[in-house]
């Protein structure tokens, strides 16, 4: 569908996705959100105005350079983005009544976050294994890991700020408790 904006790095995945369904007219547009999942991972005041501002950048960008079909989708590509959805679909609603937006914005836009397929695809491969709902001693346990700092919390440069595909950004895999995640993590 022409239109669709993406943020994350998901774009490889969703071009195949849609050349699989013979959809060849279609637009993607990265943009990340700037400082946005640092505002939610922390919490911070100004979070809610963080979501706005991006969301808002993010249909500008589009406007500003051309873009003429409604936008059909845009694709949450960071587990934070689902914190602030609600400020999301707010802004859209502000948006649609905007006139140099509301002809850029699809009446049945969606969000679309990620997390939900990887969760159900998750469980279609549990089940097609087998190991779904078993119950007694055999039955295979799931572990959930994460990565810390050797010397602490990871400091924010190392979460947003590193260059990808560096083997060693002075982390360790540890099982993923209660003991090991920050209260606000474990709140989230």
């Amino acid at each position: 569908t022409p239109g669709t904006i993406a943020s994350g790095v998901y774009e490889r995945t969703l071009r195949t996705a849609l050349a699989e369904r013979n959809v060849d007219r279609f637009e993607i547009i990265n943009r990340g959100g700037i400082g946005l999942a640092e505002a939610v991972e922390n919490d911070e005041p100004g979070m809610k105005d963080c979501a706005r501002t991006n969301f808002v950048a993010m249909v500008e960008s589009y406007r500003s350079r051309g873009g003429k079909a409604p936008i059909r989708a845009v694709i949450l590509g960071c587990t934070h983005y689902p914190f602030v959805l609600s400020v999301f679909k707010k802004t859209l609603a502000e948006l649609r009544r905007d006139t140099r937006y509301s002809a850029l914005l699809a009446d049945d836009l969606v969000f679309v976050d990620p997390a939900v397929y990887t969760a159900v695809q998750c469980y279609r491969s549990l089940r097609k294994d087998g190991i779904l709902n078993r119950k007694g001693p055999e039955c295979p346990r799931v572990r959930s890991f994460m990565s810390v700092g050797r010397d602490g919390p990871l400091s924010m440069e190392v979460k947003y700020g590193r260059t990808l595909g560096l083997k060693d950004i002075g982390t360790e895999i540890v099982p993923m408790t209660r003991k090991t995640m920050s209260t606000d993590s474990v709140k989230r």
